[in-house]
């Protein structure tokens, strides 16, 4: 072999008989051939791109290497095959490279080639971000925006894209720009969200142009302007936007922004099949079923204003479903404005497509302002409708509604509704026929009124909540103020009914008009929780004001709490002082004589109503303890969170609550149990006596089998013995004896062995 300076001297050989091979030769050919193989791959001739690639690749060469396996990922030149996409992946990243890595973490983050494993994915994309790769950034923003492997966290997920964005990555404008548009981890703004999308445009982004064809679609931010949207949907569409050639379909077929065309929809649909995903739609309709199933998920969630963009854009195409879900977010006020316009609007809209509820709902709305409004008639109309239909719901309703008329005449037709509901499977309309048939002939005087009035009450002191519930209600049909105001109560806490917060206030209103202030007090509390009715402060402090002149102890207690927390009001402490005073000079002696003595009553009554599994009426006391700061309503909040009692199991909300526990020094709040356990957290609590935190830190140490741990296994375990913790000996025992001694290689294994596929961009779409 000539060696490199006998080469560049020339030697004695004829120039056209040397072979050079030296290092420098080797690493231009190298690159000019790298440079033929992407020409070759730019010109759609993959084959020969790569054979050429496959050469370099077994040459080590890494940038080879992610080529190649991205050819074997998308099946360019090759069968497709994601082992073998993931044999040239973890090459390339034995030689460090960054974007070898962060294909890696996708192929985790699908399962491609390995098992779906998010936290595998996380851990490549981490060391890719902190190597430089500013792809990487987005990736992590993702899972985070997902709950991918971590708990959700859409604030976190927003960081993430603009430090990408920060960096040079244009599509993190556009992963920027949905979350602004749907309102997640930041305040809803459209005219944010099209600055986002025009930066990404700028570099030919199918989805951002996609998306301000939504924003102009539906006029957000922007005037709306259909014309614009299928301008915007084409230029997206021929950059591959497979979403938008479905909206411009739907465009097209619903004449919106252009000539109603059945064939040009068609081809758009068409096109966008062609281009192959099989995770896409293949029709229009499975495409809205997409859009709608996110939309529900979003709902579920909370996530109102995510929800809404895709329900109106269903809705301008007549989803009847998309309408109906519509209806009922106006009627509620959820995310929008309640409106009685928008919600009879949508539900009629619905209704036209036979919706198999709209017409119950339209039904329920109009009986929803009946008490103020005298809407009655035209919420019979609709139940009517729904009961001709089969909706046991409604026929229950009719009959409710003409016993509460309490017309002699309407005795058939209260039977003959029952009995319709009966038929068509409501749960309770049998049990309702019985009593209404026993109590019909009911002594109707005051007497009798309050005679039935304590009976309700016993049996809701036994905790017979069906029975009572049934009395109160006959009671409440008849106008007793107090029997809808204790009507109200079963309502909120779901007791002997379902839990219907909506109803309840209904109840408390309903039995204010008729004289009984003290449900102001109740009012106050729902407006306070935001519960059946939009979060209102100020509107809760109006309500214990009312309710506060009337003598009602607990409501100068609340409003006394509100000027001490400044929740609607100005802070005051001498107010709260005042009202406090007034309440203990009002009370009894067994009333509470001081703040502190109020709410430590509200935490009793929660920790005994959890001890019952009482969970609906634990939560509305906790979730008012908590607005105060109270640390241990945070802790038990945190706890029902962590483990679904009666609220859905929610890693967010645990951490948030535990979290402000630990910030309000509750002593427990340490100890934390969400995915990806936060090492530090269980260290903390360790320290402040936590059992179970330091058998963790033992166990855990256990688990990664490392011999130079021991010394630190010891001491936790031992110091787990100390605390009290029921097993921490016996771990020790069988730790310490090598024979009983079984290691875990689970899920805490620190080693990460590399393998697994992404490009260097992200398909913004495929969120």
């Amino acid at each position: 072999m000539i060696g490199r300076n006998q080469a560049l001297s020339g030697g004695n050989f004829p120039p056209s008989t040397v072979t050079i091979t030296s290092p420098l030769y080797s690493v231009i050919q190298e690159q000019t051939d790298l440079k033929r193989a992407y020409a070759l791959k730019r010109d759609q001739l993959y084959t020969q791109a790569c054979d050429l690639f496959m050469q370099l690749a077994e040459k080590n060469n890494s940038v080879a290497q992610i080529e190649l396996a991205l050819m074997y990922f998308g099946g360019l030149g090759v069968s497709q095959d994601y082992e073998a996409a993931l044999f040239y992946c973890k090459a390339a990243t034995e030689t460090g490279s960054t974007r070898a890595i962060n294909l890696m973490g996708f192929l985790y983050e699908l399962g491609l080639g390995v098992p779906q494993d998010y936290q595998e994915a996380m851990f490549f994309y981490r060391m890719a971000a902190e190597k430089g790769n500013i792809f990487a950034f987005n990736h992590i923003g993702m899972l985070h925006e997902h709950g991918f492997g971590v708990l959700q966290d859409y604030k976190e997920a927003m960081s993430c894209y603009k430090t990408a964005a920060q960096k040079g990555s244009t599509t993190a404008f556009t992963l920027m720009g949905m979350l602004y548009q749907r309102g997640l981890g930041v305040p809803q703004d459209f005219k944010e969200a099209m600055t986002c999308y025009k930066n990404a445009a700028t570099s030919a982004s199918a989805g951002a142009f996609n998306n301000m064809g939504v924003l102009h679609q539906l006029g957000f931010g922007v005037p709306q302007d259909f014309k614009k949207a299928v301008m915007l949907y084409r230029k997206a569409g021929e950059l591959a936007s497979t979403y938008a050639l479905f909206n411009l379909a739907l465009l097209y077929r619903h004449g919106l922004g252009v000539e109603q065309n059945e064939k040009e929809s068609q081809e758009c649909v068409n096109k966008a099949v062609a281009l192959g995903d099989p995770g896409k739609p293949k029709s229009i309709e499975e495409f809205q079923q997409k859009i709608f199933a996110e939309a529900l998920a979003y709902l579920e969630k909370e996530a109102y204003a995510a929800a809404l963009t895709n329900l109106l854009l269903l809705a301008q195409t007549n989803h009847r479903e998309a309408q109906f879900q519509l209806g009922l977010m106006y009627m509620k006020g959820l995310g929008v404005k309640q409106s009685d316009t928008n919600t009879v609007k949508y539900l009629t809209d619905a209704d036209v497509g036979q919706h198999q509820k709209a017409a119950f709902m339209l039904g329920e709305s109009y009986m929803a302002r009946s008490f103020f409004r005298q809407d009655k008639a035209q919420a019979l109309n609709w139940y009517r409708k729904a009961s001709e239909a089969g909706d046991g719901d409604a026929s229950y309703r009719i009959a409710e509604l003409l016993m509460g008329a309490n017309n002699k005449d309407d005795v058939i037709e209260i039977r003959r509704y029952l009995n319709l509901a009966i038929i068509q499977g409501h749960l309770t309309a049998k049990q309702t026929l019985i009593a209404w048939e026993n109590s019909s002939n009911l002594n109707s005087s005051e007497e009798q009124v309050q005679i039935d009035l304590g009976r309700a009450y016993g049996l809701k002191k036994d905790q017979l909540y069906t029975q009572a519930f049934a009395l109160l209600k006959q009671l409440a049909e008849k106008n007793n103020a107090e029997a809808q105001n204790a009507l109200g109560v079963l309502y909120e806490n779901g007791l002997g009914t379902q839990q219907d917060f909506e109803k309840a206030m209904m109840c408390y209103q309903l039995a204010a008009e008729n004289g009984y202030v003290n449900s102001f007090n109740n009012i106050g509390a729902l407006y306070q929780l935001g519960l059946g009715v939009l979060q209102d402060f100020v509107e809760a402090a109006k309500c214990y004001q009312k309710a506060a002149e009337k003598e009602n102890v607990c409501a100068l207690f609340n409003l006394a709490l509100l000027f001490r927390y400044g929740l609607g009001v100005e802070p005051n402490e001498q107010v709260a002082e005042a009202s406090v005073n007034k309440a203990v000079a009002l009370g009894d002696p067994t009333d509470p004589k001081s703040i502190d003595e109020f709410l430590q009553g509200r935490l009793n009554t929660a920790i005994a109503c959890l001890e019952e599994k009482s969970y609906s009426p634990a939560l509305n006391q906790l979730l008012l303890l908590a607005q105060t700061n109270g640390s241990e309503a945070h802790f038990q909040l945190g706890l029902m969170y962590m483990k679904g009692l009666g609220v859905k199991q929610s890693d967010a909300n645990t951490v948030k609550y535990l979290t402000k526990a630990y910030e309000n020094n509750h002593p427990k709040s340490f100890h934390r149990q969400e995915k990806g356990l936060a090492l530090s957290w269980y260290q903390k609590a360790s320290e402040a006596g936590d059992a179970d935190a330091s058998y963790w830190l033992a166990d855990r140490l256990i688990g990664t089998n490392q011999k130079n741990d021991a010394d630190e296994i010891r001491r936790y375990l031992n110091l787990a013995i100390s605390q009290g913790h029921p097993t921490a000996e016996q771990k020790l025992i069988e730790w310490e004896n090598p024979r009983s001694r079984q290691f875990n290689f689970g899920s805490f294994s620190l080693k990460k062995i590399p393998g697994g596929l992404k490009g260097d961009g992200i398909d913004d779409e495929r969120l």
